[in-house]
């Protein structure tokens, strides 16, 4: 059974402990038409961030990715409303502006985090824990109770090694600097490979980043504006 209701109802005693909450938000082809009003519902119950990314493995057809850019720009003009308002708030969708690009591959598997299954078996994340469609694991790069945990390098590396992600789709495009070449987990279950990005996954990132420019392009003059009458 879901636990929606179970969970929500325990988020003011959450917030007594915890003043900053932060939810990952995953839509699928069925519920992306209210993705916009789900993330204001979750805020006014006290979620102050919010991670989205569409579910994969699933098929997206064009009817459903329209629904999600149409989504997105409802979206990040709510946040920019809330921003303005001083209301405390974080989105990935947003979150563009505030780093520079950096032209690598990979996410941060490995990198910052891991994660550990029940059995002691350790990957870069919890999505790779459970990637295969048995709910088992990719891409192991050690075990807890190894004398090193976390002692095979070369799986570990292989997370984010350059020339093992390299290929030529991503060398001609230009949102690698944000895109990375997607999930690695993400990858797996569209396309059976680490590091191989889904083919409507590249297109969506490019349509949601010029959707983020076209945002950024709008709040310039705004903002210029404002600093010229301080």
């Amino acid at each position: 059974n879901g636990t929606f209701e179970r969970i929500a109802a325990k988020i003011p005693l959450l917030k007594q402990f915890q003043g900053w909450l932060g939810a990952r938000v995953t839509p699928t082809p069925e519920t992306v038409p209210r993705l916009a009003a789900d993330l204001n519902e979750l805020h006014s119950m006290g979620i102050n961030q919010f991670i989205v990314g569409c579910a994969s493995g699933v098929k997206w057809r064009k009817s459903a990715i329209k629904s999600y850019l149409e989504q997105v720009k409802l979206i990040l003009h709510w946040f920019d409303e809330l921003k303005d308002k001083g209301d405390p708030i974080k989105l990935s969708l947003a979150e563009h502006e505030d780093k520079e690009p950096s032209n690598y591959f990979g996410c941060g598997a490995g990198r910052s985090r891991i994660a550990i299954d029940v059995d002691g078996s350790i990957y870069g994340c919890a999505k790779l824990a459970t990637a295969a469609l048995d709910g088992s694991g990719i891409g192991n790069i050690g075990h807890l109770f190894d004398p090193f945990p976390v002692s095979d390098q070369d799986t570990r590396a292989a997370l984010f090694d350059y020339e093992t992600w390299r290929n030529d789709k991503c060398d001609k495009c230009g949102e690698l600097g944000r895109c990375h070449g997607g999930c690695p987990a993400a990858n797996f279950t569209s396309t059976g490979s680490m590091y191989k990005q889904a083919d409507w996954d590249c297109k969506l990132t490019r349509q949601i980043s010029g959707i983020q420019q076209e945002r950024t392009e709008e709040k310039a003059p705004a903002y210029s504006a404002l600093e010229e009458a301080r």
